[in-house]
């Protein structure tokens, strides 16, 4: 199957407003602004929670009421699990979305973080880091697992059909969120590593799909950071939370009590 997509729609052009002690709330309120059809600055309406079967349960009891969880699965790889995330953003878009916020699953970490590595060109330690004391052990395996899966990988990191075919499901998912979430005109707050790794795959495929993400926040692993630098986004949190859907969570929440301090 040939992965041919149309460059994505380019968001509304947004003048830069001045807001005096926003800092990076600032940039997320334009972000928002820009995506919206129309010229107020509304609350974002239909806001969704993609969240895997693996997904943590904390993060639906975190969930305000007016967030919808979405449960997915699939057991499909490669094409035919991107194929499934561009469904499933179609589904959602379909029955009123209007914000998705991406949940990681922690089962891809290491695989996301490799894939992080390939695109980037990182190596494994770059990628991971240092660790804390006392975890040298896990610090081995986790670096090991992301030197063979990078090795795996790096091959086909210029060929982003190839890289579809060969990475975790769950990165080929989100990529599929956020290409297909993208051409239809809907935001996305993207959570942590396996965010970022399909992120920078949707990219890849399809020009101008970047201005519809906003980075949430940021992760303690570098590889994160380096991906987010290559997709041009720059987190509005930094609290070293992991991926589980908890930093868009928390994103949202600050950008919705931003707008009602901007109104």
């Amino acid at each position: 199957m040939s992965l041919t997509f149309p460059p994505a729609p380019s968001p509304r052009t947004v003048r830069a407003a001045r807001r005096d002690g926003y800092g990076r709330l600032g940039e997320l309120l334009r972000w928002h602004e820009s995506c919206q059809a129309g010229d107020d600055l509304a609350e974002p309406a239909g806001v969704r929670l993609l969240i895997g079967e693996t997904g943590p349960e904390w993060s639906l009891a975190a969930l305000p009421d007016d967030v919808r969880a979405v449960r997915w699965a699939t057991e499909a790889a490669g094409i035919g699990a991107f194929e499934f995330g561009r469904g499933v953003v179609d589904e959602q878009v379909d029955s009123g979305a209007g914000l998705l916020l991406l949940a990681d699953s922690p089962h891809a970490l290491s695989a996301a973080t490799a894939a992080i590595a390939a695109i980037v060109d990182i190596e494994p330690v770059a990628a991971v880091g240092w660790g804390n004391p006392g975890e040298e052990r896990r610090w081995v395996e986790e670096v090991t697992a992301v030197r063979d899966e990078r090795h795996r990988l790096y091959g086909a990191a210029r060929a982003p059909e190839r890289l579809v075919d060969l990475v975790a499901k769950e990165i080929a998912a989100t990529a599929g969120f956020c290409l297909q979430a993208a051409l239809r005109r809907t935001p996305v707050l993207l959570d942590g590593e396996v965010s970022a790794a399909g992120a920078l795959l949707a990219q890849r495929l399809a020009s101008g799909t970047s201005a519809w993400w906003h980075a949430a926040h940021r992760t303690n692993l570098p590889a994160h950071e380096k991906g987010l630098a290559r997709l041009g986004l720059a987190p509005t949190l930094a609290l070293d939370l992991a991926g589980g859907g908890l930093g868009p969570l928390l994103a949202f929440e600050a950008l919705r009590t931003a707008i009602r301090a901007a109104n």
